[in-house]
């Protein structure tokens, strides 16, 4: 495999699902979950390696994905840290092992394969998509900024870390997919995914 070329990514399901009352990742969508969704997402379109970035009821996941190709790390500081140091640590685990890296938490199961590839074939260290004028997720970046990111220690999270890397080529690709915007932080925004996903049925 070629490191240089090849575009791995880091799911970040560390979190205690406060607002949601249940446990996301393992939230039924469709055929399948949540977490599940994400990552076929991700290998549907050749993206490897897959890290997911565990912590509450991390023996779940593990279990729950066991059977596809993907490395489960546990962030022991899930229940006090914010998202960004889950982050850190899946860009920690997959440094090296790529050229780029998309990064986006397990509650937005909905992005189009197709929009990977676009996001994939883009040029710039930052790659954002957008929809309708509004960007969402996941993130890409090249993985010489991995060093920057794990530097940075502002208090604005993986946001503040991109934005002090303000001088790197940003690119913003503007998609048809909704479903970059579309996360699952409340009941409702759960509804909003089923229903999403009944009418992509």
């Amino acid at each position: 495999m070629n490191t240089d070329i090849n575009c791995g990514a880091v799911i970040v399901a560390a979190g205690m699902s406060s607002r949601m009352k249940a446990f996301k990742p393992l939230l039924q969508l469709g055929d399948s979950t949540m977490i599940r969704r994400c990552i076929s997402n991700y290998l549907e379109t050749g993206v490897n390696p897959v890290i997911i970035v565990t912590g509450n009821k991390a023996g779940l996941i593990e279990e729950h994905v066991s059977d596809l190709p993907v490395e489960c790390v546990f962030n022991p500081e899930y229940e006090s840290c914010d998202m960004f140091t889950s982050v850190k640590l899946g860009l920690e685990t997959i440094a090296g092992k790529c050229g780029r890296v998309f990064i986006s938490p397990a509650d937005i199961p909905c992005i189009a394969p197709r929009t990977l590839i676009l996001l994939e074939e883009a040029q710039g260290d930052i790659v954002i998509p957008s929809h309708k004028g509004k960007t969402g997720h996941p993130l890409m970046i090249s993985s010489v900024l991995i060093p920057e990111i794990l530097a940075y220690d502002g208090g604005s999270g993986l946001k503040g870390a991109i934005e002090s890397l303000a001088g790197c080529g940003l690119c913003k690709i503007e998609v048809e997919d909704e479903g970059i915007l579309l996360d699952a932080d409340t009941p409702e925004d759960y509804e909003r995914l089923k229903q999403y996903i009944g009418d992509k049925i």
